[in-house]
């Protein structure tokens, strides 16, 4: 029996593709290993929520204490209210800001939602 694995592997081409299946077969399993999370990611839940985020499409950071409890914001000079995670709402200058509790609020103040924006 093993002088025909031998004979077998001295072929060139037999022991060559063989030798090439067996280091894929390695590759795939190595690389499959290397995708496991650790422990620690698998423990917990991930809870994904709309943020303001500072930079040129977000809220200025220095104000958010102040914008916590204010999710809608409009412009002194405008007619139309915007999520704070929404393109127009980075914007409006701060000195014109103007910040809603909620929709109603925006409302009852003549200001309507703006069209580019999903609440």
């Amino acid at each position: 029996m093993i002088n025909i694995i031998k004979r077998f592997l001295r072929e060139d081409i037999y022991f060559y593709s063989l030798l090439l299946i067996l280091m894929s077969v390695v590759s795939f399993g190595l690389g499959r290993v290397s995708m496991i999370p650790p422990q620690e990611a698998q423990q917990g839940n991930v809870i994904l929520t709309k943020q303001p985020v500072e930079g040129e499409y977000g809220i200025n950071m220095s104000n958010v204490s102040e914008v916590q409890g204010r999710q809608l914001v409009g412009s002194k000079n405008g007619s139309k209210y915007h999520a704070l995670w929404c393109p127009g709402a980075s914007q409006i200058k701060e000195a014109n800001k103007v910040f809603f509790t909620s929709e109603a609020d925006a409302q009852a103040k003549g200001y309507t939602q703006a069209g580019n924006c999903d609440m």
